[in-house]
Parts: C-alpha cells; sequence; structure tokens
C-alpha cells in the first residue's frame, strides 16, 4: 500500500474517531468581517468572499477527481501539490473514490477556517453513490496546497 492511500485511511480513521474534519475547532471559525490574523499579513475574509475563488477551484478539482484527470485535478494547485501529485497518486485516490462514491455530482461549501498561512475550506462532495467531506488548504494567493478526503462511510 502506498504512502498516499496510508494517509487517505489515516484522514479517513481519524474522522471517524473524532467526528470532526482534521485540525477543526469551534472557536477558529472565520469571522464575516475582514481582520488581519496575528500580524502575519494574511488577511481573512468573510465566508461569502472565500467561496467566489474556492468553490469553482474545488468543482474542478472533483471533476479532475472524478475523470482520473490530473490537469485539470491540479489546475488551481500551487507549485508544491502540482509536482507532488503525480499520475500514480490521482490514480490511487480516483480509484478509492469512484469505486465506493462513484461519479462527482456536485460540491456544496461548509465552513472555512485560518491555520497558520493557510486558509482551510470545508465542503460536502457529492457523488452518484454517496458523499463525503473534502478539506482544500489555500495558501494565500488562493492556490491549493493540500487536498485532505475525509470519509465517514455515508
Amino acid at each position: 500500500m502506498s504512502n498516499t492511500v496510508k494517509y487517505l485511511f489515516l484522514a479517513i480513521m481519524l474522522f471517524t474517531f473524532s467526528g470532526c474534519a482534521i485540525g477543526c475547532s469551534s472557536n477558529s471559525t472565520l469571522s464575516t468581517t475582514s481582520t488581519n490574523i496575528n500580524g502575519t499579513g494574511l488577511i481573512s475574509a468573510t465566508n461569502a468572499a472565500i467561496q467566489t475563488y474556492a468553490d469553482p477551484e474545488a468543482v474542478i478539482i472533483l471533476q479532475g477527481l472524478s475523470a482520473d484527470n490530473l490537469a485539470k485535478y491540479t489546475q488551481y494547485g500551487d507549485s508544491e501539490f502540482k509536482a507532488s501529485t503525480t499520475k500514480t497518486v490521482l490514480d490511487e485516490y480516483s480509484n478509492e473514490i469512484t469505486t465506493t462514491y462513484g461519479t462527482y455530482v456536485s460540491v456544496e461549501f461548509q465552513s472555512a477556517e485560518q491555520q497558520q498561512d493557510y486558509i482551510l475550506v470545508y465542503f460536502t462532495a457529492y457523488f452518484s453513490k454517496g458523499n463525503f467531506i473534502v478539506q482544500l488548504a489555500f495558501d494565500t494567493n488562493h492556490k491549493v496546497d493540500d487536498v485532505s478526503y475525509m470519509i465517514s462511510g455515508s
């Protein structure tokens, strides 16, 4: 089993046992006003402002995952994400997800929070056979740095 698949299963197990997406906290949800967080220079925005870039990027990423299309899956990724996401890695994710959940149908924004220099955005991904939670980590340029799938058996 590859490290990628091991990490996917670890995320699934952590989510299942904790009942919460990795790193979530009830007091770390972004506020509804723009503020400078901890002097980092990273400005948090309203959920509506975050959705303007996060929603379309999530759609493309999940369409790419469903179609096993590397160019589409990594289209909005930062350089590190693009470099680390090989066709082999995508094949494993795509096979696991589409075998269990079918093909991509839609995505729904759930929440966003700031952790260090990243905005973590949580979505419910709806596929033809079920749904699961997806976390996208965005950098300060609104590029995707990481994608996590948190599957709880639904």
